[in-house]
């Protein structure tokens, strides 16, 4: 913000946030008319809500949404609604159990609330859909008190919380990701950047009356904080940037260190909070060591997710104009970084534009012009210049990058969109204020006020029509008709197999953030469980350790020696995804078939297939005995797995993995799930293109040349250990390569399948 010269203010430029003056009433009175446009935002995006999401055509038994990520969100509400809290799922990731401790979030509120709607909807698809659709009138009943705060007008407010309620953004997200769809807290946040970029006071604590005290700025900044960075580690994240930025600017303006130092007080108890929430996870972290490779976030992602100003301008993908949709399928086309494609709407965008023209003025002022500025102008210059600093933060290529040098964990900074859009929309009402007081002094309040209103009614429909693209609404059917069909086929291998049994799931995939197969998601994975209170399903527990990544040496192509791996580990059964094995789904289920039998269940459409494998392992008691077949479980359920160290990169080179560490080093930690010392033995292959390496490990070594293969037995201690591989040449800087990394288990049997 730069120093004004020959400024004539009128107007309280600096004016508190409170609502604007009171004039007089020639219906109803104040409050009562501030009520009416609260009920009226409520009311209106309620209705245009249920518009949107075709209620009359829904079942909230069925998710809106039964694909991609809302699978994971669904498992999220059926555990916390069946376990007490969504931390730990015994019937995912069997036999240990799904654990969340490795995959560390903040997100809390919601699904805290969502356990208090259970005990009322006692289902956790209702809780599901009734929680998201209670995200839009909440959304709009929280910008409803960000635009009067920031002193809109009743009618301009209730039109743009309208808008801000139903946001591409909260399309776009939905129930895939309900806490960033549901964001609701964020207007609260943007008063407390507001009141530091003013400069009033954040902590101040009023005396007297329990009433004072809790209306207090001391207890709304504590409010606030617990609630904006329990919703989304990411809006408290963001919050915390502009807090801090119009901090600095308050104070370079006023020199008052108290209300720099307020700022930062602001900002720490929103970090704080978030820590509290993660605080369950960080103690399993301190008590049962790092997760090796649950969570990896490359750095790069801070740009990939970043936002772009034409894309906020632009139409929406598949917008309900054929050549508005058009013209963004071109441009997302032809120019690279879609960044998921995060759009503001026409209204606003045109407040984007305002903005950026006002801040763009604002800055370039001539130092001898005399501008007579208002409080309405003062106010969209402090607009502008947040919505600047959410830019330069947010944009490709902008400060964020250089925050993902320290820490890649927050990369997702395209959602800072719906913040700008916060900022743009209520720019927009303000703009629609001046006109309306503009014709009241030509026309009269009357006239003002119903042309006022027509007005702001024509722009909210418009807006509205806009913002919901038809393939953001819900197909309710197609849900309808794939959630049944899963629940008949799970409901039969309940049937088949009997309470408490653990089916194993072919092909495994890693949980989460694993790229398709086949075109089937890892989330796939999950929907069993949404059918199920008594099934143990091996899908879905949290990759990067060990003891849930067990699976990972099944091959459901080696039908013979897979079978028995399962049957040891006590699997009653092993459902074969075709779709996601692909081409080479029927050569699988054949010999699936020819090792077991035939299948004792098939979904309908014929993708699932589930093989009882009760009767191969009391066989293998039988022939091998229970001891031993036991101990061969040990092996197979607590393994000890190679994973990739930190930097190294994992590919593929032919039929062998590939892994690449930079810089002339390359680690491989070793997770051994059991509690005590396993015998292992690790092999790789040095890349014939590379230089010699030296292989550490527990205070031994061993030298190996291009194209060599590395075969070590080594005592890995319980829990991560590491292995270091590094060039002999310590000057050569170029990238170690290996092909090909496994660990075996040499202390635990392995046990032969059946002859014949």
């Amino acid at each position: 913000m730069s120093t004004v010269h020959n400024v004539e203010v009128s107007g309280p430029a600096g004016a508190a946030l409170v609502d604007a003056p009171p004039r007089r009433s020639w219906w109803l009175g104040d409050r009562g008319r501030s009520v009416l446009a609260y009920l009226a935002a409520v009311v209106g995006t309620i209705g245009f809500t249920a518009w949107a999401q075709r209620l009359w055509l829904a079942d909230l038994h069925v998710p809106f949404r039964y694909y991609g990520d809302a699978i994971a969100v669904s498992a999220h509400v059926k555990t916390t609604l069946g376990t007490g809290w969504y931390e730990h799922e015994p019937l995912l990731g069997a036999p240990a159990g799904q654990s969340y401790h490795d995959y560390p979030a903040a997100d809390n509120l919601h699904l805290l609330i969502m356990k208090m709607m259970g005990w009322v909807l006692q289902d956790w698809a209702v809780t599901l859909n009734v929680y998201f659709l209670l995200g839009f009138p909440l959304a709009a009943l929280t910008a409803m008190v960000f635009f009067r705060t920031v002193r809109l007008g009743r009618i301009s407010s209730a039109g743009m919380a309208i808008l801000f309620a139903l946001a591409p953004y909260h399309f776009m997200r939905g129930e895939d990701h309900l806490f960033l769809a549901s964001y609701y807290p964020v207007p609260l946040g943007l008063i407390l950047v507001v009141r530091v970029l003013r400069g009033q006071p954040l902590w101040t604590l009023n005396r007297g009356s329990v009433r004072a005290v809790v209306t207090s700025p001391a207890v709304a900044t504590v409010a606030i904080a617990a609630l904006v960075s329990s919703g989304a580690s990411y809006y408290g994240v963001f919050t915390v940037v502009l807090l801090g930025v119009c901090g600095i600017a308050a104070f370079v303006h006023r020199r008052q260190w108290r209300r720099l130092v307020g700022a930062v007080a602001a900002g720490v108890a929103f970090l704080g909070f978030m820590v509290a929430n993660m605080l369950p996870d960080l103690v399993w972290a301190a008590t049962h060591g790092e997760s090796v490779g649950s969570l990896v976030r490359p750095a790069g992602d801070a740009e990939f997710y970043a936002l772009k100003i034409t894309s906020l301008l632009l139409p929406q993908p598949g917008h309900a104009v054929p050549f508005l949709a058009s013209v963004r399928d071109w441009y997302d086309a032809n120019y690279p970084l879609a960044s998921e494609q995060p759009v503001l709407g026409a209204v606003g965008a045109a407040g984007l534009v305002a903005l950026l023209a006002i801040a763009v003025l604002a800055v370039l002022r001539p130092r001898d012009s005399v501008v007579r500025v208002g409080w309405r102008l003062t106010t969209l210059v402090e607009l502008a210049g947040i919505t600047l600093i959410a830019l330069l933060f947010s944009t490709v290529g902008g400060l964020a990058t250089l925050i993902s040098f320290l820490s890649p964990a927050v990369r997702g900074w395209n959602r800072m969109a719906i913040v700008i859009s916060l900022l743009t929309l209520a720019a927009v009402g303000l703009m629609l204020d001046g006109a309306r007081e503009w014709l009241a002094r030509r026309s009269g309040a009357r006239t003002a006020t119903v042309v006022a209103a027509v007005v702001t009614g024509l722009v909210v429909l418009v807006g509205v029509v806009d913002q919901v693209a038809p393939i953001r609404r819900p197909d309710h059917a197609a849900n309808q008709a794939a959630f049944a069909a899963d629940a008949a086929w799970v409901a039969d291998v309940e049937a088949e197999l009997g309470p408490g049994a653990m089916v194993a799931q072919l092909p495994r995939a890693g949980f989460p953030e694993t790229p398709p197969v086949n075109g089937v998601l890892d989330s796939d994975q999950l929907r069993p469980f949404l059918h199920s209170d008594t099934l143990r399903w091996t899908g879905g527990g949290i990759k990067g350790r060990a003891v849930s990544d067990w699976m990972v040496a099944v091959d459901p192509q080696d039908a013979s020696s897979s079978a028995v791996q399962l049957a040891a580990a006590d699997a009653a059964g092993v459902v074969l995804d075709r779709q996601a094995l692909g081409e080479t789904a029927a050569d699988v289920s054949d010999a699936w078939r020819t090792v077991v039998g035939e299948p004792a269940v098939v979904s309908a459409d014929g993708r699932y297939e589930m093989y009882d494998l009760r009767p191969l392992r009391a066989e293998l008691v039988a022939r091998d005995g229970q001891e031993t077949v036991d101990q061969a479980a040990d092996g197979i359920l607590r393994p000890t797995l190679p994973y990739p160290g930190e930097k190294v990169q994992v590919g593929t080179a032919g039929d062998r993995n590939l892994w690449v560490g930079p810089g002339g080093t390359l680690d491989i930690l070793l997770d051994n799930a059991r509690d005590s010392t396993a015998r292992v033995r690790l092999t790789f292959t040095v890349a014939p293109e590379g230089a010699p390496v030296r292989v550490t490990w527990d205070g031994e070594s061993v030298e190996a040349g291009p194209g060599e293969l590395v075969d070590v037995t080594i005592e890995a201690p319980s829990g991560a250990s590491t292995v270091h591989v590094e060039h002999v040449d310590p000057q050569d800087t170029s990238p170690v390569q290996l092909l090909g990394v496994s660990a075996t288990l040499l202390d635990r049997p392995v046990l032969a399948p059946p002859a014949g």
